[in-house]
């Protein structure tokens, strides 16, 4: 399984149906005087939460109330839990008042309910359930996202402490979702929340509910954690195409081609006045949607050095990105030094509860990263208390500063920070003096004395746009598939590979050669089935030699491409941008296009994401990566960046093919009708 960020698990498959990292926040705040920690009966426990730094760390002056709704869409067949955390007059608790009962899963709902006193063991703030709120509000409310195939439990560190300071905080439970379906879920997520925001304000309108006169409808904040950071940026400024981003290829089971009902715009919703993103993966949006984003914005996230660790195109500018082109002045960014991923959660915690309701699967969870010391990053996740002290601290301070209801500026400053919360890096702009390659690059800072710049759109997170065209100059299809393209020549081969002899199953591709293609043919075109294979490294492709003279090899022989009197393209200013394709694809496989390298007779390959939706496509040299899924076999950097192999190495073949995959077999049928390098 690929994994994010120093081989951090994206996804952990266990009691949850599928808690695929990362989760979202979401905080809002009330009218209500910041006074002191009650100490009756309605107090919140502190016991590990103590002050960070900040009076915003602590307690509000509000008991913790909890009710959850499981909120059903008629119109998308979808049922929506959400758990609601409201304040509390501390009056009207009394010691028989119920505890809270937090789910631990909430879709399924096969796993025991927790109680409120399972996490106040932990320090976490008391919570009750189903009190009245508090007669002083109505208080904004804040709708909150979890990561995908996160459940609501993994932030009730969020929202108890927020309710505790006058704040109501729904946080939803997003149902049936994958890694392997990222554009579907990123759909249902763009449906799900405003239906609920639409249902509860309804019950705030409505005589008899519970939540009757508590929210304030005009003060409406949206925030989210890793994917529901995403939500947070597309409900505020909207996206262009659900459909468009790879991200969920690069660091999650995901493959193209997305269904078409995906490729559609999101709406912004103009309810939504203030967001919060933490640790938002930034890479599911285009740089020039950010611009959109009129509404007052906090950007919490990891530090640079840990968004560089791993395989795959790079995360450092994860939260710059989107800082940088927002470009308000009420947009702020703070990095946590101390904090992984997964620390803006409170995983660890949940596991810990799980556990001690008698889930062994818990147990052994809690002797991995992040919740132990991880070794190859360093992170040590002892620092976290404090690192939600801290996220809660600041979004207090934003959401009551936005929503009018105390100034609290100071705290949103860098001064402010390197007095109350050293392990924190402020930023309230990113631009600074480093001339811009060209006008596609954003200047960011890594830390605040520093400058550096980015592209916009790294080509590796997103899809090419894919048009019908007429045939490409120079492309021609001889006697026995020998294939002429420019300046480069060789014969065509159809391949269907194994990775491992021990995998069960038989790849099956028609033809088997092409030695039956006629001078003039328009096309070469493959079928059958790519078996299922342990690490998804089978693979059905049409693999064309572009350095081999037309009458001195064999055609099936890839290694005849060492042996042509042909110059090897070069990946470098000589060589052009990248590589253009044109293809149809019947089958609706995932493609890919792979350049076959050799340097002193050690080969090696690179891959790209073609969308899958047939046409001509053109990859440049920056969107190919080592292939595999195995992040032993992935080379982080790509083509151009690349260190091993040297620059200038040489393409003895380019292969249209369909990978396989560890879950099923992967029927394909595809046809290659244009190859060429781009200008």
């Amino acid at each position: 399984m690929k994994r994010r960020c120093g081989q951090r698990p994206l996804a952990v498959v266990a009691g949850w149906a599928a808690v695929v990292a990362f989760s979202g926040v979401l905080v809002g705040c009330a009218s209500s005087p910041k006074s002191q920690v009650v100490t009756d009966a309605g107090s919140a426990s502190d016991a590990t939460n103590t002050d960070a730094g900040s009076e915003f760390a602590k307690p509000g002056p509000y008991a913790v109330g909890h009710v959850r709704y499981s909120l059903s869409n008629p119109a998308t067949g979808r049922t929506v839990p959400v758990s609601i955390f409201y304040p509390v007059d501390p009056r009207t608790i009394t010691s028989s008042s119920p505890a809270a009962k937090y789910p631990l899963d909430s879709c399924a709902n096969t796993l025991p309910v927790s109680s409120s006193a399972n996490w106040e063991a932990l320090g976490y703030d008391r919570g009750y359930e189903g009190p009245a709120p508090s007669g002083a509000g109505p208080f904004p409310l804040v709708m909150m996202s979890p990561g995908l195939g996160g459940d609501s439990s993994g932030y009730v560190f969020v929202g108890a402490r927020l309710a505790t300071q006058g704040f109501v905080v729904a946080t939803l439970t997003h149902c049936s979702e994958s890694g392997s379906d990222m554009a579907v879920s990123l759909l249902n997520r763009i449906q799900d929340t405003p239906f609920a925001i639409d249902q509860l304000l309804l019950k705030d309108s409505t005589d008899g509910e519970l939540l009757r006169g508590t929210l304030d409808q005009s003060r409406i904040a949206m925030a989210g954690h890793s994917v529901g950071g995403y939500l947070a940026y597309a409900l505020a400024g909207g996206d262009d195409e659900i459909c468009d981003a790879l991200y969920g290829v690069h660091y999650a089971a995901d493959t193209v081609v997305y269904p078409p009902y995906t490729c559609v715009p999101a709406a912004a919703d103009p309810r939504i006045k203030a967001i919060v993103s933490i640790d938002g993966t930034s890479p599911l949006m285009r740089y020039h949607e950010f611009a959109r984003i009129s509404v007052p914005s906090l950007i919490l996230g990891e530090p640079v050095e840990r968004l560089r660790i791993g395989a795959g195109p790079s995360l450092e500018t994860l939260n710059a990105r989107p800082h940088a082109e927002i470009g308000r002045s009420d947009s702020y960014r703070i990095d946590f030094e101390d904090a992984d991923h997964m620390s803006f959660s409170n995983w660890c915690d949940d596991l810990r509860v799980m556990s001690g309701l008698g889930l062994a699967w818990a147990s052994g969870q809690l002797k991995s990263p992040p919740c132990v010391v991880d070794t190859e990053t360093g992170f040590d996740p002892a620092n976290d208390p404090t690192t939600h002290q801290t996220v809660t601290a600041y979004m207090v301070a934003f959401l009551n500063t936005q929503f009018g209801i105390a100034n609290e500026s100071q705290v949103l400053t860098s001064d402010y920070a390197a007095q109350n919360f050293p392990r924190v890096e402020f930023f309230d702009s990113e631009t600074c003096s480093t001339p811009l390659p060209d006008p596609t690059y954003f200047t960011y800072r890594p830390h605040p004395s520093e400058c550096a710049t980015a592209a916009q759109d790294p080509a590796a997170f997103f899809l090419t746009d894919s048009t019908a065209s007429t045939p490409l100059a120079g492309f021609q299809i001889q006697q026995g598939g020998y294939v002429v393209a420019g300046q480069w020549s060789g014969y065509a081969t159809p391949v269907a590979s194994k990775s491992s002899t021990a995998d069960a199953g038989t790849n099956t591709i028609n033809p088997i050669d092409f030695s039956s293609v006629a001078e003039g043919a328009s096309e070469l075109c493959v079928q059958g089935t790519v078996a299922q294979t342990s690490d998804s490294g089978a693979a059905a492709a049409i693999i064309v030699n572009v350095n081999q003279a037309g009458t001195a090899v064999d055609a099936g022989s890839l290694d005849a491409g060492l042996d042509g009197g042909i110059p090897p393209i070069q990946n470098d200013a000589t060589g052009g941008s990248g590589i253009t394709v044109e293809y149809t694809n019947p089958g609706q496989s995932p493609l890919q296009l792979a350049l076959w390298t050799n340097t002193n007779a050690t080969r090696g390959t690179w891959c790209a994401i073609l969308s899958g939706m047939g046409g001509t496509e053109t990859l440049t040299w920056d969107t190919f990566f080592g292939c595999g899924t195995d992040p032993a076999q992935q080379i982080a950097k790509n083509w151009v960046d690349q260190t091993l192999p040297p620059a200038g190495l040489s393409i003895i073949a380019v292969s249209l093919l369909a990978p396989g995959s560890s879950t099923a077999p992967v029927p394909y049928s595809f046809c290659l009708e244009g190859l060429a390098q781009a200008p």
